[in-house]
C-alpha cells in the first residue's frame, strides 16, 4: 500500500493518480493529480504538485518556509515556485506548491549533458540579486537546492531555487548579511566544477552551509609567510637585492625601506600614510580635548607602537588609555607604555573582551610590568569575578573593572536592564570593598553605527548607547553606593569609529547644530545620575586614523575620495589585462587576493577594494575589486560595462581595503617559524613553540602547566635521543643536567617501600619503564617522589651485514637467530598458536586487503623474539577466553605476565645499548594494545600502552628502510594513526589537551595517502582518520567549560568550515570492494557527527544548532549500516563509527538496530571491544538528551568507571 493519493487544501481535497517519495530523507513527495478533476487554485494547466510535509521536530523550520514564501510572493513562479497554500497531507501540515520542470545542479553534475558554465552562473547570480532586492538571503546553498528550468531539446531558461527553509529575511540587516548572496554564485559555481571534475583546484571555505554564528562577519584566514628573494627592476637594469625574508629589528626594516619607490617593495605590501594618520589623529585629539570627555584608543588595527602614540599625542596630563584585542598586542606594545610610564603619564590598558582564565597570567604578567593602575578588563558574568582575585595574586596588585553593556549590538554584554545579572554588581562592590578589584564603570561597542547614512543617523546610535549605559547605571544605583552613602563617579566609555569621528561635528557653531547634534552634545557633559551617582563620558576608537571603504560609506567625513581619506592601502601588481573582448567586459587581473584584503563586504558599492588613482589614467567611474579568490583578484569598473581597463601588465596599483583590520592583521611574519624539539613536554604535547626558559618555561607559566624536561645527554646528537613521556601528575627535578656527568637513563621512582608492597605485577609497559631502572642507578635518583622515566640513548650502532642482506630489505633480515619450534613451550602454546593463525588474526584485520598483516607480519617476527611470540600467544588466549565467556583466563594471564618481563628486559637493554632497533619493543606494546581490544579490557590499559609506543615509534621511524621494510614500515605506523586516532573520542576534550597522534607521526601517516593506501585496519579511510586530531582540537577549545559554552571565533568557523568540506569531499577509492566502500561512507557520517556535535556542546534543543546537519547525517550512517551485513569482516574496524552515530540516537528503533548489530558481531568476531562498546551505549541511551553525543562518551566512561578504546 503505497502513499494516500488524497491532499487536503483550504477543505478541498486535491486528488492523485500517482505519488512519488522523491527523497527517503525528507518527506517530500511529487503528486501526478488526477485528470479533470478539481484543482481549487492551482492551475488547470499543472499536471503534478510538490507535497512538503511536516517532518518531525521541524515545526519551526516549517513556518519559516512559509513565512518566506508569503514574503516572497512577487517573486514565485519567477524565482522560487508558486507557493498554492498550506494543506494536510496524510494527517500532517504540508506546502502545496508548484513541480519544477528541469534538473537539480547536483544531478547535472553526474549526467553526460553539457551546458556553458557562464550560463549557469548568470543565472544564479540573477537568483541571487533578485532575492538580494527584497533583502531575503539564502543560508542552504547546495546544488541540489537550485534547479535548471527547462530541457536539452527545447533548452534551458533560467535557474530557480527550492527549499525555503533556511531563507532569512532580518529585520535588522548587518553588513555581513549582503555576502550571503554576494558569495552564492561562486561558491555553487566552484562546487559544482569540482563535482564535474573532482581533479580540479580545491573549492573555497563553505561558510555560509554551516549556519555559523552571524556575529562573525568575517572570515578571519590562516597567516601566511610570505619570503622574498631578489627584485630586479628589469627596465632601469638595476638588481634590488632583498633578504629571504623581512628584517625584523627597526634599524635592519629602515635600512630595508628607506629611500625605495613604493613600487619597489616586494608585494603585495601594505602601506600606510603617515600624512594622513597624522590628520586623523590629531583631529581626533582636538575634538575630545574641545569636548572635555575621556578617549581610549584601540590599537588592534595597526598594533604598532608608531601609531599608537599619534594616538595618545605628548600631552603628559592627559591619560594614555589603550584597548587591546589579544594579548599579543598588549606584550608587543609594552616597551611603549612602559615608555609612556616612564615619564610620569598614566596609561591603562584595557582588555577588549570579556575576561577569560586562560589569560589571567598573561594579563597579569602585563600589569607587574606597567604597575598599578594599568589594567583594565571588562566582564558582563558573574563567573568571571573569581578571576579578578587571581589576578590580584599574580599581579601584586588589584586590576580595574569595566562591566560590559550591551546596548543593541548583541556581541557581548548585559542589556541595561539585566546589568546585576547572578548578583554581578554586588559580586563586584563586595570584592571592591576587600581590595580585590576597583571599579572604573561601564562600557559598550555599538557597531550599528556602521549601518548608518547620514552624520544625523550615525549621532543616534551613539545617544541611543550613552543612554543605555546611563539608564544601567541608574537601575542599579544604590548598588554603586560607597560604604557611608558616599556617591561616586563612574566611566561610561562608549563609541566605534564612526559614532566617535562624527561628535567632530559638536565643534561648529551651536547655531549651525541641528536638533539631534544639540542632544547628544548636552549629553555628553551630563554627569548626574539620579543625585548620588555621576559619570564621565570616555569614546573609545580604534580603525579611525587609517579609514577604509567601510567608513566612507556611512558619509561623516568630509569627502568620500580613498585617496585623500583612507590611510591604509595594498599594493598590488597588475598580472593581466583583459580588453579585447575576451570576457563580456574589460576586466584586469592582480595579484592580492582574500589573504592581502579580507574578503569583507561593504554596503555602499559591490565589491571588495577600490583602485585608487595612484599613478593611473582615470575613467568615467571608479575600478574596484570585482571578484576576488585567494591569491588573486579580478578588477573591473564599478558600473560593469566601462570602456578598456587603463592598465598594464606589470604595472604597480594601490588597492583601499574594505576593512583595514582585515587587512591589518593579514601580514606576513617577520620571523621564521621554528620547530623546537628541544622543549618542554607540555609545549611539545600542545604543538607550541618552547622559550626553553629552566626551571619553568614562559608557556607553563602563563597556561599554568607542569613543566617537565626530557634528559639531554651532554655532547650527543638530539636526533639519537628518545624520551618516554612522563606522568602528568607528580613532582620532580626540573634542574638540567647540562653540566652533569653523562647519563643514559634517569629515574624517578616510587620509594623501595611502595614499590614491595606490591602484590602484583606490573600491568603495563608504562610501569615497567618507570621501574626498569638497575639497583647501581640507585646513587642517581632524584629526592622527588613522582614516577617520571627520561631515557637518552646512546648512539645507534651501524647496522652490519647480517642485518641488512642486499639492497632490498624484508622481514627475513630482521631475524637474527634461526627459526626455532617452541623451545620450552608446552602444548598449550601450540594450541593458542593454531587459534591465532586461524582465528585471532583474521578477527584482528577487517579484510580490506587480501594479505593479512597479523600473519605476514606479525607471525614472523614473533618466531624471531621471545616478547613477540609471548605476545601473540597471549593475545590468542584472551581471545579464546572471551568466546569462551571466561572473564579471566590463567593461561593468557601467564603469558600476559611473561610477556610483561620480557618487555621490561627489553627496555632495559634498549636503554644500556645492547639493542639498537626498537621494531620488536613497538610492535610489541602494539599487540598489546590488541590484546586489551581482544579481552574488552575496561580499565584504559591501552592508554599506557599506547604513551609507551608513541615514543618507541618515532625512535624506529628515523631508521632507514634497510632496518626496517618498508612494507612492515607502514604497517606499523597504520597500526599506530588507527588505534590512536579512535581513542582521542575516549579524552575529555573539556579538561585535557591530550593527543595521541602527535605531528610527526601523522605527517608519515599522510605520506601513506600519496598512494592510495588501504590497510587492514585503516580500510581506505585513512585520510579521514587525520582529521580527529584537528577536531579533537577544535572542539576542546569551545567546549572548555562546563554550562553555556563560548560562540566561536571567526577562526573556528573558517576551521568547521575548512574540514567539513575535508570531510564531505572524500569518497572511497574506485578500487575497493563493495563492503569496504560502506564502511568507508559509514566513517565519513560519524566524522560529520563528530564534528557538528562539537559546536558548543551537543543539544538536542528543537532549535538547536546543526540539528538538521546531525539528523541527516545519522539518517545516512544508519541507511549505510542497514547495507552492510553484522558478519562481514569489516565490522572489526566500526566500532569507532558506531559509537559515534549511537552516542546519538535518541530514536528507539535505530537504538534496538545497533543493539542488535553488535549483538551479532560480539557472536562472530569475539572481540571484547565490540561488547564493551555497546555497554556503554546502554549507559548513554539511559542519559538526559542534553548529555548524549560523541563528546560525552568520556564522561559516561568516566560516571560508569568503564575506559575502552574503539581501536
Amino acid at each position: 500500500m503505497g502513499p494516500p493519493k488524497i491532499v487536503q487544501l483550504d477543505g478541498h481535497e486535491i486528488k492523485a493518480t500517482k505519488v512519488e517519495h522523491l527523497d527517503p530523507r525528507r518527506t517530500v513527495y511529487r503528486f501526478r493529480l488526477e485528470p479533470n478533476s478539481y484543482r481549487h487554485i492551482i492551475p488547470e494547466s499543472a499536471t503534478s504538485v510538490i507535497i512538503k510535509q511536516l517532518k518531525d521536530d521541524r515545526e519551526e523550520k516549517f513556518e519559516d518556509e512559509q513565512t518566506a514564501y508569503t514574503k516572497l510572493k512577487d517573486l514565485q513562479g519567477g524565482v522560487i515556485p508558486e507557493f498554492y497554500g498550506q494543506g494536510y497531507y496524510d494527517g500532517l501540515p504540508a506546502l502545496v506548491l508548484s513541480d519544477i520542470p528541469g534538473i537539480t545542479l547536483e544531478d547535472l553534475t553526474r549526467s553526460n549533458e553539457e551546458v556553458p558554465e557562464n550560463l549557469i552562473k548568470s543565472y544564479l547570480e540573477d537568483v541571487f540579486d533578485k532575492l538580494s532586492k527584497y533583502q531575503a538571503f539564502y543560508l542552504d546553498q547546495k546544488l541540489d537546492n537550485f534547479i535548471l528550468c527547462g530541457d536539452r531539446e527545447h533548452g534551458y531558461s533560467k535557474v530557480m531555487a527550492v527549499d525555503l527553509e533556511n531563507v532569512e529575511i532580518p529585520s535588522q540587516l548587518r553588513p555581513w548579511h549582503w555576502s550571503i548572496n554576494q558569495e552564492g554564485p561562486r561558491s555553487l559555481m566552484e562546487e559544482f566544477k569540482y563535482r564535474r571534475n573532482p581533479k580540479s583546484e580545491s573549492i573555497p571555505l563553505e561558510m555560509w552551509k554551516v549556519g555559523q554564528d552571524k556575529g562573525a562577519s568575517h572570515q578571519h584566514l590562516q597567516l601566511i609567510s610570505t619570503y622574498y628573494s631578489a627584485y630586479k627592476e628589469g627596465s632601469k637594469g638595476v638588481t634590488m637585492d632583498f633578504p629571504t625574508r623581512p628584517p625584523s629589528s627597526q634599524e635592519s626594516l629602515q635600512r630595508y625601506y628607506i629611500g625605495k619607490d613604493i613600487g619597489s617593495v616586494p608585494k603585495p605590501a601594505v602601506v600606510l600614510d603617515v600624512a594622513i594618520i597624522k590628520r586623523h589623529c590629531a583631529s581626533m585629539l582636538d575634538a575630545v580635548k574641545s569636548l572635555d570627555v575621556g578617549f581610549r584608543a584601540h590599537v588592534k588595527t595597526h598594533k604598532t607602537p608608531q601609531i599608537a602614540r599619534l594616538q595618545v599625542g605628548e600631552d603628559k596630563s592627559i591619560p594614555a588609555n589603550f584597548v587591546i584585542s589579544t594579548l599579543l598586542e598588549g606584550e608587543t606594545l609594552l616597551p611603549f607604555f612602559k615608555e609612556l610610564r616612564a615619564t610620569g603619564r598614566k596609561v591603562n590598558v584595557l582588555y577588549g573582551i570579556p575576561l577569560v582564565p586562560s589569560q589571567v597570567p598573561r594579563l597579569a604578567a602585563l600589569a607587574r610590568e606597567l604597575g598599578e593602575g594599568s589594567i583594565s578588563v571588562m566582564i558582563d558574568h558573574p563567573d568571571q569575578v573569581q578571576y579578578l582575585t587571581e589576578f590580584r595574586e599574580l599581579a601584586g596588585h588589584a586590576v580595574s573593572v569595566f562591566l560590559k553593556v550591551d546596548s543593541g549590538y548583541h556581541r557581548a554584554g548585559l542589556p541595561p536592564s539585566m546589568l546585576n545579572k547572578g548578583g554581578l554588581i554586588e559580586k563586584v562592590t563586595e570584592r571592591e570593598r576587600k581590595g580585590e578589584l576597583i571599579l572604573l564603570g561601564v562600557y559598550s561597542h555599538n557597531s550599528l553605527s556602521y549601518g548608518g547614512d547620514t552624520p544625523e543617523e550615525v549621532m543616534g546610535f551613539l545617544v541611543q548607547e550613552i543612554t543605555g549605559c546611563r539608564e544601567a547605571l541608574r537601575k542599579n544605583k544604590d548598588l554603586f553606593t560607597l560604604p557611608g552613602g558616599k556617591g561616586r563617579e563612574l566611566v561610561v566609555s562608549v563609541g566605534a569609529t564612526p559614532q566617535v569621528v562624527v561628535v567632530k561635528k559638536l565643534l561648529e557653531e551651536e547655531g549651525q547644530l541641528n536638533e539631534e547634534a544639540k542632544r547628544l552634545k548636552s549629553l555628553l557633559h551630563e554627569k548626574d545620575v539620579d543625585g548620588e551617582l555621576s559619570v564621565k563620558v570616555e569614546l573609545h576608537a580604534g580603525v579611525y586614523p587609517v579609514l577604509d571603504m567601510q567608513q566612507l560609506g556611512t558619509n561623516i567625513h568630509p569627502t568620500a575620495d580613498a585617496d585623500k581619506e583612507v590611510g591604509i592601502s595594498v599594493v598590488a601588481e597588475v598580472c593581466s589585462v583583459y580588453n579585447d573582448a575576451e570576457r563580456s567586459k574589460p576586466e584586469a587581473l592582480v595579484a592580492a587576493g582574500s589573504l592581502a584584503l579580507g574578503r569583507e563586504p561593504c554596503k555602499s558599492y559591490p565589491g571588495w577594494g577600490v583602485v585608487g588613482d595612484w599613478r593611473r589614467e582615470k575613467g568615467s567611474s571608479r575600478l574596484i575589486v570585482d571578484r576576488i579568490s585567494q591569491e588573486h583578484a579580478i578588477v573591473a569598473w564599478e558600473g560593469g560595462d566601462g570602456s578598456t581597463i587603463p592598465l598594464k601588465v606589470g604595472q604597480t596599483v594601490r588597492i583601499y581595503p574594505n576593512h583595514a583590520c582585515v587587512t591589518g592583521a593579514i601580514r606576513p611574519r617577520t620571523d621564521p617559524i621554528v620547530r623546537v624539539r628541544t622543549g618542554c613536554w607540555a609545549c611539545r604535547r600542545r604543538k607550541k613553540k618552547c622559550d626553553e626558559a629552566k626551571p619553568i618555561c614562559g608557556g607553563c607559566v602563563r597556561n599554568k602547566l607542569t613543566c617537565q624536561w626530557p634528559t639531554i645527554i651532554p655532547g650527543q646528537p638530539k636526533a639519537n635521543n628518545i624520551s618516554f613521556m612522563p606522568e602528568e601528575d607528580g613532582h620532580h627535578d626540573r634542574q638540567s643536567n647540562e653540566d652533569g656527568p653523562p647519563r643514559h637513563t634517569s629515574v624517578n621512582r616510587e620509594t623501595s617501600s611502595s614499590i614491595e608492597s606490591r602484590s602484583t605485577s606490573p600491568s603495563s609497559p608504562e610501569e615497567i619503564l618507570r621501574e626498569s631502572n638497575s639497583p647501581e642507578d640507585t646513587s642517581r635518583e632524584s629526592p622527588a617522589s613522582g614516577p617520571l622515566i627520561s631515557m637518552d640513548l646512546a648512539p645507534t650502532p651501524a647496522i652490519s651485514s647480517s642485518q641488512a642482506l642486499g639492497t632490498s630489505a624484508s622481514v627475513s633480515n630482521l631475524l637474527p637467530r634461526s627459526l626455532s619450534m617452541f623451545p620450552g613451550h608446552g602444548p598449550d602454546s601450540y594450541q593458542l598458536l593454531s587459534h591465532y593463525l586461524a582465528t585471532t588474526a583474521d578477527c584482528m584485520a577487517n579484510g580490506s586487503t587480501p594479505i593479512n598483516p597479523f600473519l605476514v607480519q606479525i607471525v614472523p617476527l614473533a618466531f624471531s623474539s621471545d616478547l613477540l611470540l609471548q605476545l601473540v600467544l597471549t593475545q590468542s588466549a584472551a581471545h579464546r577466553a572471551f568466546r569462551c565467556h571466561k572473564e579471566s583466563d590463567e593461561v593468557a594471564q601467564k603469558h600476559y605476565t611473561s610477556a610483561l618481563q620480557l618487555f621490561r628486559k627489553g627496555v632495559t637493554d634498549f636503554i644500556d645499548g645492547k639493542e639498537s632497533n626498537p621494531l620488536m619493543l613497538t610492535v610489541g606494546a602494539l599487540v598489546m594494545c590488541f590484546t586489551e581490544t581482544a579481552k574488552g579490557d575496561m580499565n584504559g590499559t591501552i592508554f599506557d600502552h599506547l604513551t609507551a609506543a608513541n615514543s618507541l615509534l618515532i625512535r624506529l621511524l628515523s631508521q632507514s628502510d634497510t632496518a626496517v621494510p618498508k612494507d612492515l614500515k607502514d604497517f606499523v605506523i597504520e597500526y599506530y594513526t588507527y588505534t590512536a586516532a579512535v581513542s582521542m573520542i575516549s579524552v575529555d576534550a573539556r579538561v585535557s589537551t591530550q593527543l595521541f597522534l602527535n605531528f610527526d607521526l601523522e605527517q608519515r601517516a599522510r605520506q601513506l595517502l600519496q598512494s592510495e593506501y588501504v590497510g587492514n585496519l585503516c580500510g581506505c579511510w585513512l585520510e579521514l582518520l587525520l582529521l580527529i586530531p584537528c577536531i579533537f582540537d577544535l572542539g576542546r577549545q569551545w567546549m572548555m567549560h562546563d554550562g553555556r559554552p563560548a560562540m566561536p571565533t571567526a577562526d573556528d568557523i573558517a576551521m568547521f568550515s575548512s574540514l567539513q568540506v575535508q570531510i564531505m569531499r572524500w569518497t572511497p577509492y574506485a578500487s575497493v570492494s563493495p563492503e569496504v566502500f560502506l564502511a568507508g561512507r559509514i566513517f565519513q557520517q560519524a566524522m560529520l557527527l563528530y564534528l557538528y556535535t562539537a559546536l558548543g556542546g551537543f543539544s538536542r534543543a528543537e532549535n538547536g544548532m546543526y540539528q538538521g546537519l546531525i539528523e541527516t547525517a545519522i539518517t545516512e550512517a544508519m541507511t549505510y549500516l542497514g547495507q552492510l551485513s553484522g558478519t562481514a569482516r569489516i565490522n572489526s574496524g566500526l566500532c569507532w563509527p558506531i559509537a559515534v552515530v549511537g552516542s546519538c540516537l535518541t530514536n528507539a528503533e535505530h537504538q534496538d538496530s545497533l543493539r542488535r548489530r553488535l549483538t551479532v558481531m560480539v557472536n562472530t568476531f569475539g572481540l571484547g571491544n565490540m561488547q564493551r562498546t555497546l555497554l556503554i551505549l546502554e549507559h548513554m541511551w539511559q542519559m538526559p538528551l542534553d548529555e548524549t553525543g560523541p563528546w560525552n562518551i568520556c564522561r559516561a566512561m568516566q560516571r560508569n568507571q568503564i575506559w575502552i578504546s574503539f581501536a
